[in-house]
């Protein structure tokens, strides 16, 4: 609980929800995300609307879900947001303010399409295992980017991510290293699983405790 109230404390400095705004809860409760979509906007005083299940994995019936229930927060992995856009008319639209994407990687293309048919949203690409608590990292899009990926970002507050090598040290800039992630979102380890555990969630030689993301 102290984890996920960190992370939504640090979500409302980044993009604050208030009483006017409406968070769509569409992510199966197996899904991390789900977590701030149920909770976060309770918190600060939003709309949580709950999807409906069947709609999930329908672009046109989460287009007009969008439109009818006025949401002004929602959330997609990289495909179906590709698949939304162009089902929504700019005035259908006009009332979303932030689009949060994550769980796989946003290419430029996904990332344009959207910028250029809704470009007052805020769209955010966030990365993060489920072992560090929702997100780590968070990149606010802005459509400069060149290259054929879109940034992680940088770490959110209370976290920090390494790129090191098979010694757990930091590698020089440009190299290829395994990224570690430490901080105050971090996990315990796996239920019942100490094996597991120990593989994956590792004591650096600065004595910090850090997730190997792999």
């Amino acid at each position: 609980a102290s984890r996920a109230g960190h992370r939504f404390r640090w979500g409302q400095g980044a993009y604050p929800l208030g009483r006017g705004d409406r968070v769509l809860w569409h992510a199966n409760v197996g899904f991390d995300f789900s977590v701030w979509e149920m909770l976060a906007p309770l918190a600060f005083g939003a709309t949580v609307v709950v999807g409906d299940a069947k709609e999930a994995g329908d672009p046109d019936a989460l287009a007009a879900c969008l439109a009818r229930d006025a949401i002004t927060a929602v959330h997609f992995v990289p495909r179906m947001l590709g698949l939304v856009t162009g089902r929504l008319s700019a005035a259908q639209a006009a009332q979303l303010r932030y689009v949060f994407c994550g769980g796989a990687t946003m290419s430029a293309a996904v990332r344009d399409g959207w910028l250029t048919a809704y470009p007052w949203t805020r769209l955010f690409n966030q990365y993060g295992p489920t072992e560090t608590c929702i997100d780590s990292t968070t990149y606010l899009c802005n459509g400069s980017e060149h290259s054929g990926e879109v940034p992680i970002g940088t770490p959110v507050d209370g976290t920090h991510v390494r790129v090191a090598d098979h010694s757990l040290l930091p590698v020089a800039p440009g190299e290829t290293g395994e990224l570690l992630i430490g901080g105050a979102g971090l996990a315990d380890g796996y239920l019942h699983q100490p094996e597991r555990t120990a593989e994956r969630f590792v004591t650096d030689p600065y004595g910090e405790r850090l997730y190997r993301t792999g």
